[in-house]
């Protein structure tokens, strides 16, 4: 697998890396390969196989590789770069969506909801996948909060059921957002 994987790093037709992880005879050969991905760019979307007592024991004589605890292997993932999935359908979704999507160009995210349950739920999500939503600025939320007398302007941005009264302020939120938040 780990030859596999710097071999599509350093494939400049190559975009995104998707792979079902049964287990690994050189782990540092692994991270290496993963680290290449990363630093060519190339998002690498790991599904560790293999993640039942039945399935490890599988996967051992498939491959007479170790398997180990797929805890273990999201660790190795997200320490170099990877994000590790557990279902066919969302590593196919996510590919697709990192295939056809630009790379922002820090982990700053901007976050808006109708709802700060659900905006608590984004913010833990970001920050779980390693992103960043970062407060917003003063004058920004000033700006929001002018707008929208019950929102929180802060970041994730809670515009409340309010904002259904008027649907136009969330393009103009959207811009102030954008513009002014310092998000990619």
């Amino acid at each position: 697998m780990a030859d596999i994987v710097a071999w599509l790093a350093g494939d400049p037709d190559s975009d995104v890396i998707v792979c079902a992880v049964e287990g690994t005879r050189d782990e540092m050969r692994l991270r290496r390969a993963l680290d290449a991905a990363r630093a060519a760019g190339n998002p690498v979307i790991a599904m560790k196989v293999g993640e039942t007592e039945a399935g490890r024991a599988a996967a051992a004589s498939h491959t007479g590789a170790l398997a180990g605890a797929a805890e273990v292997w999201d660790g190795v993932f997200r320490q170099h770069g990877a994000l590790p999935l557990h279902s066919l359908e969302d590593a196919a979704d996510i590919a697709i969506a990192a295939a056809q999507t630009a790379r922002p160009a820090s982990a700053r995210i901007g976050l808006i909801t109708t709802s700060g349950g659900i905006g608590v739920l984004l913010a833990d999500a970001a920050v779980a996948a390693g992103l960043d939503p970062a407060p917003m600025p003063d004058s920004a939320r000033a700006k929001i909060e002018t707008l929208l007398s019950l929102a929180s302007g802060r970041n994730p941005v809670d515009t409340t059921a309010q904002i259904l009264a008027d649907m136009s302020l969330f393009g103009r939120i959207l811009a102030i957002m954008t513009g002014e938040g310092g998000y990619d």
